[in-house]
């Protein structure tokens, strides 16, 4: 344990070397990223909901390798200017159910991601979400609430959760 605060220290040192060639690097890439560049491993991926279909209520994705169909609850306006074409503007109260499948157990571990892009005049609401309403809203969301980004997971709110807001 002696040895522990100048790996960190060291760590750190390397991290914030890497920091600005890397950025430059995703910068750069970005700007010519396409979606068929990202690889994504169908076996072991709950749920692959691309969103690119630029038009309708309906859209295709993915769970453990089947394809599926969901409709949005209300209208939804496809823009240009997506990372990979057009996106979809969700109207109040509009979303996609998607059931059971991002179910996961206590001791399991999982991700979640989303290329979002947040109207400044968006006051709050879930990007993604599998919460439980019955048992006291348990389980896991990705939020924007006051142009900040969050995560929750949560097995009894307010008492047994985790909360974290961007600083910007």
């Amino acid at each position: 344990f002696a040895e522990l605060p100048g790996e960190i220290a060291a760590g750190k040192k390397t991290l914030a070397e890497r920091r600005a060639p890397a950025s430059k690097d995703f910068e750069q890439w970005i700007t010519t990223a396409k979606a068929e560049q990202v690889e994504v491993s169908p076996d072991a991926l709950a749920v692959r909901l691309p969103l690119d279909e630029g038009a309708g209520v309906d859209v295709k994705a993915e769970s453990f390798e089947q394809e599926l169909t969901f409709k949005a609850s209300g209208p939804i306006e496809w823009h240009e200017g997506g990372r990979f074409g057009k996106a979809p503007a969700f109207t109040n109260g509009a979303h996609f159910q998607l059931g059971d499948l991002a179910a996961i157990n206590h001791n399991q571990p999982f991700s979640v991601g989303a290329w979002v892009n947040v109207p400044a005049n968006f006051k709050e609401g879930a990007i993604v979400a599998r919460l439980d309403d019955r048992k006291g809203l348990q389980g896991w969301e990705l939020f924007v609430q006051s142009n900040k980004f969050g995560a929750r997971i949560a097995t009894a709110q307010p008492a047994a959760q985790i909360n974290v807001v961007s600083k910007n």
